[in-house]
């Protein structure tokens, strides 16, 4: 995979994918990605600043990132489940607010893999539909 993906905005033309060992360090390429994207007012398309190479490495990262933040919160429930509260009750709403954090970014995240996957369903089926005309 590469360590970079085309991204207009940048000076260089690219970001960095790949940051770190662990999905969550992907966010700001992530995010990157789904803060510049643009819909067309006259197609309503979704219009990312990066190549079809670039959004499947996004949407690739996305889904290991929304996982990974879907089984980190799993795990924070564990523990709190297992937990004698009288060990945690003083930290309690700051770990109910890291929850709720990792929560809505997890649904963040998952819904940018969501469009970014059927943006490239469409152009894929755009390319066989132009394909088969050009066939006939």
């Amino acid at each position: 995979m590469s360590k970079s993906i085309k991204f207009v905005h940048a000076s260089e033309g690219t970001i960095p994918v790949n940051n770190g060992t662990t999905s969550i360090s992907d966010i700001f390429s992530i995010g990157a990605v789904t803060l510049t994207t643009k819909r067309n007012s006259e197609t309503h398309e979704l219009e990312y600043p990066t190549d079809s190479k670039g959004l499947e490495i996004i949407a690739e990262k996305a889904d290991f990132a929304a996982n990974f933040l879907t089984n980190s919160v799993r795990s924070i429930g564990v523990l709190l489940a297992t937990v004698d509260p009288s060990e945690i009750g003083h930290e309690i709403k700051s770990i109910a607010w890291l929850i709720t954090g990792l929560s809505e970014l997890s649904i963040m995240v998952s819904d940018t893999q969501r469009d970014i996957e059927f943006s490239l369903k469409t152009v894929d089926e755009a390319n066989v539909e132009n394909n088969g005309d050009n066939n006939e």
